[in-house]
């Protein structure tokens, strides 16, 4: 289901808001009720909103039915959801607003349910009333058009698309939308300068999604392309599948053209090569194969393509014999390119590496043949034309092209090869091989590429990371690939899927070497999101690659940024199975990773950022008080003591002098329900009212990474 189909919509949100503040009825049960709502417990928050209902007046139900509607959405029951929404529909009174916001979740709703035709009527009412919000108007008009695209009704669709724009006071985010989709039929019509003068609009709303302006300069690229006519190098060569004494070049042409040749020099070796031709899915392009067999190791292979009487050259490596110095680079999530970022791939494509490992989300959307060349071809061109390229499918890489163009291996995305001292595997997190069957064939395919391994490093590359930095965010075979890693040995893991730098403490087996975990995401843009974790080393929301250089038994990591600031750097060295003490002494047991994070997760509250502590009421400027840590009314619920190791402890402490709450360094212990902690408040004259606290775990004598929380001091009376 595509991202138009899924989340709550602006209006809706607007329903928190209006419950809270309408007057004359008793909130508790709504409070309830909300609260499971904000924690996306849907089916625990209905039956409380549904017990609220008989105690409310006829003109304040429309609102918390719509948010049981809602509750019935997020759990796939949509036909309850229609149901629900036609009820309110009956209510008497009901104000149009209200009446519109239930037709538009309505229409939602069947068209989740599979039902767009009955879908489009409801929807259109809904637009049609004057007195629902723009945000309310505009969407009904939006999923009706989308209704119409699914029925192939195009010009519908096209018509209801440029309706939005009639709303008065429109959002421009919503106003981008429709053009954004008002251009890709009109592309699809082969109407090129129509679709890329729709395309052009979205520079001009506010505010706008960054990722909708990307994907329209995608558009207007792969649209200019388009009339660009037959061209040899639609897409300019790369290499890959570099092993063995093998390689492959590829390169895409537009139109009719010829299939050209492959002119191939190294010392001591030249060749030239004819190249296999085959059409690209739904396009009136065609790939080129041009296959490389009896490369020397360790040479550097020149290439020139000769097509249609244009050239393109380029240079890789091959993989040199054991104890020859490698030298990589790693990037990932190249998706929502845009021009500010060609600096990085530049920068990246000056670094001399052997060869480049993309860790997935190559593009936004691999089902739109556009984005392969504008988002990630042409920009990517200044490394890919000098280095082999291994790459490692993301969840945004779906669709037909990059089977097309990176299949690496009979069963599918997971592979592996040999480069110098190092043995590379790239695992499948998010293709074929995570599902239920296909989990299992990777899983045993795995352990037999393990256990075949006799290099001296062994670096694992995937999309989704195996660890994370707090409760809820997805994860890839924690419970099954990870212990066969840890088994068998490997030293670093490379991911994406998350828009940063992450570097976690070495994670591994009691007395054993640890695995260290990089999350190397910042590719494309736009990067943020990192939250504070006591399992993290480094952390930045900054656009960067990854370099490794390995040399014997020394590895070395530098995270470079944009401008080529040294992000993060440090050196490994390995003696037999174990690295230097430096590493081991920070290891970190695998089994207490999840209880690490579930201990914050319960701390740091809904916002994973801010620590609630409570006092008696009525304080006084400088007295010493006794805060109280209760675990047991935590805004998350009560925490889970007994998943605590018992020699767990948590420091804590002051970091702004100028706060109004002091805490002089001290920890506390989670052995009772309620922890009490020193502090004291003064008043401060500029009228600061937000403290700011330091909070380290310590097991033991290990000390893990300090995070920064916000503090919230609630009176007693309040609790």
């Amino acid at each position: 289901m595509r991202a138009k189909l899924t989340g709550i919509s602006g209006t809706f949100l607007l329903i928190v808001a209006a419950i809270a503040t309408s007057p004359g009825r008793d909130d508790s049960p709504l409070k309830r009720a909300e609260s499971l709502f904000s924690a996306n417990k849907f089916a625990e928050a209905r039956p409380e909103f549904e017990a609220a209902l008989p105690g409310l007046a006829p003109q304040d139900r429309a609102l918390p039915m719509i948010r049981i509607g809602y509750c019935f959405e997020r759990e796939n029951r949509f036909p309850e959801a229609i149901a629900t929404y036609r009820e309110i529909l009956k209510l008497d009174p009901i104000s149009p607003a209200d009446a519109a916001t239930a037709r538009l979740r309505m229409g939602y709703a069947m068209r989740r349910d599979g039902d767009d035709r009955k879908a489009i009527p409801i929807l259109l009412e809904a637009a049609a009333e004057i007195e629902a919000s723009p945000n309310t108007r505009a969407e009904a008009l939006l999923y009706a058009a989308w209704a119409h695209g699914v029925l192939e009704e195009t010009d519908q669709a096209l018509e209801l698309f440029r309706q939005v724009e009639t709303i008065p006071d429109v959002p421009g985010n919503l106003s981008a939308t429709a053009n954004l989709n008002i251009g890709r039929i009109f592309q699809k019509r082969g109407q090129l300068k129509e679709a890329i003068a729709s395309y052009r609009k979205l520079e001009d709303f506010h505010p706008v999604a960054m990722g909708n302006q990307a994907r329209a300069r995608i558009h207007i690229l792969e649209c200019e392309a388009l009339l660009e006519g037959d061209t040899p190098f639609h897409i300019r060569p790369w290499v890959s599948q570099v092993r063995d004494g093998k390689a492959n070049v590829f390169w895409v042409s537009q139109g009719a053209i010829e299939k050209g040749e492959v002119l191939v020099s190294a010392e001591g070796y030249s060749a030239q090569v004819q190249p296999e031709t085959s059409s690209v899915r739904d396009t009136i392009c065609h790939l080129h194969t041009a296959k490389l067999t009896g490369l020397p190791p360790g040479s550097e292979i020149g290439y020139e393509v000769r097509c249609a009487e244009k050239s393109a050259a380029g240079t890789f490596k091959t993989p040199p014999p054991a104890g020859n110095a490698i030298r990589f680079c790693v990037i990932g999530d190249t998706q929502s390119y845009h021009p500010g970022l060609q600096q990085l791939l530049d920068r990246m494509g000056e670094e001399d590496a052997d060869f480049v490992i993309h860790v997935g989300d190559l593009v936004d959307r691999g089902d739109v043949w556009g984005e392969w060349k504008a988002g990630f071809f042409d920009p990517g061109y200044p490394y890919l034309k000098n280095a082999a390229f291994w790459p490692v499918y993301g969840n945004h890489d779906g669709g037909p092209y990059f089977p097309t163009f990176f299949k690496e291996t009979p069963q599918g995305y997971y592979y592996s090869y040999d480069w110098g001292d190092a043995h590379f595997v790239v695992l499948d997190s998010y293709g074929p091989g995570s599902g239920r069957s296909g989990r299992e064939k990777q899983l045993a395919w795995l352990q037999a590429d393990l256990e075949a391994n006799q290099k001296k490093w062994t670096i694992v590359s995937l999309h989704v990371p195996m660890i994370a930095t707090r409760a809820g965010i997805p994860k890839f075979g924690q419970e099954d690939f990870l212990p066969l890693l840890e088994q068998h040995g490997v030293d670093l893991v490379f991911t994406g899927h998350h828009p940063q730098y992450r570097r976690y403490l070495p994670i591994g087996p009691p007395g054993k070497k640890p695995v260290i975990h990089i999350t190397t995401g910042g590719g494309g843009g736009p990067v943020g999101g990192s939250l504070p974790s006591p399992l993290l080393a480094k952390s930045y929301d900054r656009n960067h690659y990854t370099l490794v250089s390995i040399e014997g038994n020394r590895l070395e990591v530098r995270a470079k940024a944009i401008d080529g600031e040294i992000l993060d750097e440090f050196e490994i060295r390995k003696e037999g199975d174990r690295f230097d003490e430096t590493w081991m002494e920070q290891a970190v047991d695998t089994s207490l990773h999840g209880k690490i994070i579930s201990l914050y997760h319960e701390l740091l509250g809904k916002d994973s950022r801010t620590l609630e502590l409570s006092t008696e009421p009525n304080s006084t400027d400088g007295d010493e008080l006794k805060l109280k840590l209760n675990f047991d009314r935590l805004s998350r619920g009560p925490l889970d003591r007994t998943s605590i190791p018992p020699e767990a402890r948590l420091a804590i402490e002051s970091i702004d002098e100028d706060s109004p709450w002091i805490i002089p360094p001290q920890s506390i212990s989670f052995s009772e329900p309620v922890a009490i902690i020193r502090g004291t408040f003064r008043p401060v004259q500029d009228g600061k009212t937000k403290s700011n606290v330091r909070l380290q775990l310590q097991l033991g004598e290990r000390k893990l990474t300090p995070v920064e929380a916000r503090l919230l001091v609630k009176d007693e009376s309040n609790q």
